[in-house]
């Protein structure tokens, strides 16, 4: 427990004297011995000891000089009012003589001056001198106010304001606060409640300690209570401070010493690198504390791996909400092409610097496809990926969209003001989709922000640095724009750093049977080799959209959309030879619907050979005589064939269970096509087709026809 002695002249006032003991003990928590002396009870030579000493007055500094042999433990004890009895003071009439009663003449003196300074200047203040009392100067006044000191009041004066006794200043406290080291959050807490009860002069002070102690709350949030260990070293690596979670990471028994370890590790570790201390992994970083040029000291901070990895996670969840994250990466990319292959390890040697990237290709090419991949693939892949395109918004709406704008800015702008694309996208990336769409005046705007980093909000006259990477895309050609001055020479060269070409899906056909794959979907089953064949020959102006947008139709409705029929075969696509045409709709063929699973093998080892239908040329029209043929030839086999497996003496099959079992074996045939087939083959005499459940039913001459598809070796070009 701390000591303090407070000096007065004399026991004059004992119930003031008690108060002022009252109010240390109670603001100190009790953590305080309050000792009261008496200055003309002192005996010569008396000398005190106590860790402060609070003087009454100035006056005593020069007698107590025998008794203290601490001079810098000395406080004067400066008093004032409570600020609930000023409001009584401020009651009495304005331009009022009022004497002032207080134990002395000079206390009276200085409680004028305070209430004075308080502001009370409505009121002719005398201070009472008891000297003077038989002389009468006083006897025409009718007012008088005293701090605790009514006996002390002449008894004619009518109206008395008793402000009761002046307590102890709050600059008093706060430097015997110091001076004895008490500093804990009850104390923090009873000198501001104190401080609100008084009417002091000094309210810069009061607004000094506020902002103090706020500052050192701050500061205990930030570092004391901080996730991370902090540790300040001076410029020899002597240990000078550390918060209570580096304490416990480096287990410190002598919190001003280093372990000879863990010093040799701060020393030799480069920052930003990740360190292992007591089995805990840590990245470490170490900023040097410099005067102007002369290096003071470190600040070693220490981010615990779990912590950060927990950091990015919920940071991720966050961006993820609100949309700012990239979905795919660069094994996202589906390809077998050589071309792509260059393209992606391009991306990749790219993405691992903060260049500004320029992507060109055709649209549906896959643009943002590896805008995504890139930002993935970098150092801000934890960082926002934000995307806006430049065409599908007018002028006046991208900029604010882009750069952000202030509260009024224009009519309609949102109340407190928006943070622009480029500030959600601070340290992280932004694409910028056809970038040769904005306008000239855009244009200069971007430029800026490419050059300085800086941008400016609508309506703001305050810069705003970001920290953003740069990806844009365009399917126009940027050059013919510029030569035709639609588009600014400078700002193609500060996009163009590392220029892409993404190439078209007809310049890298091996990749559109993956992909075409890929956006049916599991579950779905093997297109027919003709089929395929139609998908190589397609140019695909629309690139992988368009692909997409096929499998999507084909899934949806079981045939490909009607442009993929004017196809020419593409003769370098590996495909192996087969029914490479087929009729069109207008024809009166349904083959471009959906196949099932390949046909199940014939009992009686009368399998069906799946081999080439047709033998077209490379360079021959995709609908030929010869494929309308192979696929009728197709189409009987199979009808035999399941004729074949259910004819039984007493019944046969049904035309919509055929039909079921076409589409089964991988044949989908219309209700009305099956109907002419099978009169073709009646008339034929291959089958017989009757009512009920006599159904249809092979003929023994329709089994003679069948066998002559049972030799693997023959092909259906050669039965024609």
């Amino acid at each position: 427990m701390k000591t303090v002695i407070v000096v007065y002249n004399e026991c004059i006032n004992f119930a003031a004297i008690k108060h002022n003991q009252d109010t240390l003990s109670d603001i100190f928590n009790h953590q305080l011995c309050v000792e009261n002396r008496y200055y003309d009870q002192m005996d010569d030579g008396e000398q005190l000891h106590a860790d402060a000493y609070l003087l009454s007055n100035e006056g005593l500094l020069h007698p107590m000089r025998r008794h203290i042999s601490d001079f810098k433990r000395i406080i004067i004890m400066e008093r004032t009012l409570q600020r609930s009895q000023i409001h009584s003071i401020m009651d009495i009439p304005a331009d009022s003589d009022v004497l002032l009663v207080n134990d002395s003449i000079e206390t009276s003196v200085h409680t004028v001056y305070m209430l004075y300074a308080l502001g009370i200047s409505h009121l002719n203040l005398i201070p009472y001198d008891s000297s003077l009392e038989e002389t009468g100067i006083y006897r025409g006044i009718s007012h008088a106010v005293t701090p605790g000191e009514r006996r002390l009041v002449p008894p004619y004066i009518s109206h008395v304001v008793d402000c009761l006794y002046r307590v102890v200043s709050f600059k008093t406290l706060i430097s015997l606060s110091n001076i004895l080291g008490l500093d804990s959050d009850v104390i923090h807490r009873n000198l501001l409640q104190y401080m609100h009860s008084l009417a002091e002069v000094d309210a810069d002070f009061h607004s000094n300690y506020l902002k103090s102690h706020l500052q050192s709350q701050m500061l205990n949030l930030i570092v004391r209570d901080s996730d991370s260990a902090i540790i300040v070293v001076n410029d020899s690596y002597q240990l000078i401070y550390t918060n209570e979670l580096a304490e416990k990471v480096l287990k410190l028994s002598d919190s001003s010493v280093l372990p000879p370890a863990i010093l040799h590790l701060f020393r030799s570790s480069a920052s930003n690198t990740l360190i292992t201390i007591y089995d805990e992994n840590f990245v470490f970083e170490n900023a040097p504390l410099m005067l102007m040029d002369q290096l003071m000291g470190y600040c070693i901070t220490l981010h615990n791996e779990n912590t950060l990895r927990e950091i990015e996670y919920n940071l991720n969840s966050h961006l993820r909400q609100k949309g700012l994250y990239a979905r795919h990466h660069f094994q996202d990319i589906i390809h077998k092409s050589p071309a792509m292959e260059a393209s992606i390890r391009l991306a990749k040697q790219a993405a691992v610097t903060d260049c500004t990237v320029l992507l060109r290709g055709e649209s549906g090419s896959g643009k943002e496809l590896f805008a995504q991949a890139i930002h993935n693939f970098s150092r801000r892949s934890s960082g926002p990926f934000v995307a806006v395109n430049c065409a599908a918004l007018a002028e006046s709406l991208l900029e604010s969209q882009l750069f952000g704008y202030e509260d009024g800015a224009f009519t309609g702008a949102r109340k407190g003001g928006k943070a622009g694309l480029f500030e959600q996208a601070h340290r992280g990336t932004i694409f910028l989709d056809e970038i040769g769409d904005i306008s000239p005046h855009l244009q200069s705007q971007l430029l800026r922000v490419l050059q300085e980093k800086q941008l400016m909000r609508i309506g703001s006259d305050k810069i705003i640095s970001i920290d953003v990477r740069i990806i844009a895309a365009t399917n126009r050609d940027l050059e013919q724009l510029i030569d035709a001055g639609a588009f600014r020479r400078d700002l193609f060269f500060r996009l163009n750093v590392i220029p892409m070409e993404i190439p078209p899906l007809r310049n890298r056909r091996d990749d559109i049977l993956p992909l075409f794959f890929h956006f049916l979907g599991n579950g779905c089953a093997e297109i027919a080799p003709w089929q395929q064949q139609c998908l190589l020959a397609f140019d695909w102006p629309g690139n992988v959209r368009q692909l997409e947008n096929a499998a999507t139709y084909y899934k949806a409705l079981g045939q490909f959309p009607d442009y993929l029929a004017k196809a020419r075969p593409y003769p370098q696509a590996g495909i192996p030879s087969g029914v490479c045409g087929a009729p069109s709709v207008s024809a009166g063929f349904d083959v471009f619907k959906s196949p099932g699973s390949p046909s199940p093998a014939f009992p009686r080892d009368l399998s069906l050979s799946s081999g080439p239908a047709c033998a077209a040329a490379p360079d021959a029209p995709l609908l030929t005589r010869t494929s309308v043929q192979a696929m009728r030839l197709l189409w009987e086999r199979e009808i035999l064939s399941i004729l074949y497996c259910t004819t039984e003496p007493s019944h046969g099959i049904g035309r919509e269970a055929l039909l079921c079992e076409l589409k089964a074996r991988g044949l989908a045939i219309s209700s009305n096509r099956l109907r002419t087939v099978l009169s073709e083959l009646a008339q034929r005499g291959l089958l017989t087709v009757q009512k009920g459940r006599a159904g249809c039913r092979i003929t023994e001459a329709g089994l003679h026809h069948l066998s002559s598809f049972t030799n693997p070796q023959d092909d259906f070009s050669a039965q024609i």
